[in-house]
């Protein structure tokens, strides 16, 4: 696609994204925000978990007592909202309040970010999606089918045994933060921690509910590797 056309893009979906607020009376609730036109109430998903992974426009979709909230791209803004702080470059997901809250049960993961963090978050490796999650032109282009991978960390998150790890034991070694992807919920990323001790085990955990569990060993084998130097 041409700049030109992509910059016309852009356009035609903030006028589209104006269009549909306009003319909507919105109003603060206890928990959130409510559009008074449609009915819909909005409320805050968890503050650290759940993300947007990219707003549709730098245009608000509405504003709420002189504070924006914008349209998440790939997800419809009937369902889900999102504010946007400049100063920290991050937002806080509103989801309707019809809508179950967004877990790591509910997340439906089927492709992850292995992210370092920091003041720049830098992406260091990647699980990719199976093909069967991607629109058929996109098929065949991964370098690995990743899926199962994915679903370890969240069945060891549901099902595996918490653990309790004294903060005076954590590694300052291989810490690193899943962003996890989903096939629900394709505008959105969960956060999972990926850490280890200073006995050399290794653990995963859920940012929302700050559950712990044992790292998968094949999640452990892919990151720190035989010799400690995969990723």
């Amino acid at each position: 696609m041409s700049k030109r056309l992509r910059a016309l893009s852009a356009l035609l979906l903030c006028f589209a994204l104006l269009l549909a607020s306009c003319g909507e009376k919105w109003e603060p609730t206890e928990l959130g925000f409510r559009n008074e036109t449609t009915g819909v109430e909005y409320v805050a998903c968890n503050v650290i978990a759940v993300k947007p992974i990219v707003r549709a426009s730098s245009e608000p979709y509405c504003e709420v007592d002189g504070v924006p909230y914008y349209a998440i791209r790939d997800e419809e803004p009937e369902q889900f909202l999102c504010d946007y702080d400049e100063k920290s470059q991050s937002s806080i997901v509103y989801r309707s309040k019809d809508l179950p809250d967004v877990t790591i049960e509910n997340f439906n993961a089927i492709a992850a970010w292995l992210m370092l963090d920091g003041a720049m978050p830098l992406m260091v490796a990647q699980l990719y999606a199976d093909d069967e999650y991607l629109a058929e032109e996109l098929r065949g282009q991964n370098p690995s089918q990743d899926t199962a991978l994915v679903r370890l960390i969240t069945d060891a998150l549901v099902n595996g045994q918490a653990r309790n790890v004294p903060q005076d034991t954590y590694s300052d070694d291989d810490l690193y933060y899943f962003r996890l992807l989903s096939a629900d919920y394709p505008g959105l990323y969960y956060s999972v921690c990926f850490f280890g001790d200073i006995y050399g085990r290794y653990y995963v955990q859920d940012m929302a509910t700050f559950r712990i569990a044992d790292a998968p060993p094949e999640i452990v084998a892919w990151i720190v590797g035989a010799n400690g130097d995969a990723i």
